[in-house]
């Protein structure tokens, strides 16, 4: 199954996804088990973006971004990359 977030951490509405001001998304990708749900997150603004991550504590396991750059972080479930990108996190 999966399901379709907003930055902001709520289900995608119709209106979301008609505007062309948007400029991410987030994709649940579920499993079995909760260690094995995915998250997509798909950013494509030029400017910082706070997206508000499913509950449940995440770990980044490939980005678009550079090696070690501060911007994979997640604080207090927001993750909030600067530019264009493209990030999958795990369940722990």
């Amino acid at each position: 199954d999966a399901q379709w977030f907003s930055p902001s951490g709520e289900p995608m509405t119709i209106e979301q996804w008609d505007d062309p001001e948007g400029c991410g998304l987030q994709l649940l990708l579920l499993a079995p088990s909760d260690e094995q749900h995915r998250l997509v997150v798909l950013h494509e603004g030029d400017e910082t973006e706070e997206f508000t991550l499913p509950k449940g504590d995440w770990t980044a396991l490939l980005s678009t971004a550079l090696p070690g750059d501060p911007e994979l972080e997640i604080v207090d479930g927001v993750f909030c990359p600067a530019y264009p990108c493209v990030a999958v996190f795990a369940r722990v």
